[in-house]
C-alpha cells in the first residue's frame, strides 16, 4: 500500500481542521483545540496549502465552508472516532481517560441533571474534558454526526439514536384560591 500522501501530510492538523470545519471560526476552533489563535491561524494556512484549497471562504455572515472543506468535514466525522478507538483499543479507564466528551441539553435538563453529573465525573474521570452546548434543531443530527457524543432533552421522534429514559416530570399551574381561573 503507497500513502505518498500521508506521509507527506501533518496528522498533528487533523484536529485543527476538523476544529475549524465545524465552527468556521478561528478564534473559537483555536480555544476548543487549546490553542492561541495565531497558531491557529498558522495551523489554519499549512492546511490551506496541504488541501490546495481556501477550506473556508469570507462571507457577509462569517466564514463558510468550501465544497472540499465540507466533503473534508463529512470525512473526518466519520475518520476520526475511528482513529481514536484504533489509538486507544478497546478499553476506556474513565480513571486516566483525557477524552473530551460534547453534551447537548436543554437548559431545563441541565439545571436538573448536569449539577449532580458533574460531580459524579469528576470523582470517576477527574481528566475527562465536558463541553456543554445548548440542544437545537439540529440536535438528532449533531448526534447522528458525532458532533455530540450524548444528548440530555425530552426528544421522544429520535429512532435512528439509541436511548434511554433518564426521569419523568410532571408540571402543574398554581392559582390562588380567589384567582378567576379558580373558579372556570
Amino acid at each position: 500500500m503507497r500513502l505518498t500522501h500521508v506521509r507527506e501530510a501533518n496528522l498533528n492538523l487533523l484536529q485543527p481542521l476538523h476544529a475549524l470545519l465545524e465552527e468556521r471560526q478561528v478564534t473559537r476552533a483555536a480555544s476548543r483545540c487549546g490553542l492561541s489563535q495565531p497558531a491557529m491561524s498558522r495551523a489554519f494556512e499549512r492546511l490551506r496549502e496541504t488541501f490546495h484549497d481556501e477550506l473556508l471562504v469570507r462571507t457577509e455572515g462569517g466564514y463558510e465552508r468550501t465544497a472540499r472543506g465540507e466533503r473534508l468535514l463529512a470525512e473526518l466525522q466519520d475518520l476520526l472516532p475511528r482513529l481514536e478507538t484504533a489509538i486507544r483499543g478497546d478499553c476506556f479507564d474513565p480513571a486516566t481517560s483525557k477524552d473530551r466528551f460534547r453534551i447537548a441539553t436543554t437548559d431545563y435538563a441541565g439545571a436538573i441533571l448536569l449539577p449532580k453529573l458533574l460531580e459524579d465525573i469528576s470523582s470517576v474521570a477527574p481528566r475527562v474534558r465536558l463541553e456543554v452546548v445548548a440542544w437545537n434543531t439540529a440536535g438528532v443530527a449533531s448526534v447522528e454526526a458525532s458532533r455530540v457524543d450524548i444528548a440530555i432533552v425530552g426528544v421522544h421522534d429520535a429512532s435512528s439514536l439509541e436511548s434511554e429514559e433518564l426521569f419523568t416530570d410532571r408540571f402543574v399551574c398554581l392559582v390562588s384560591q380567589a384567582h378567576p381561573l379558580q373558579n372556570g
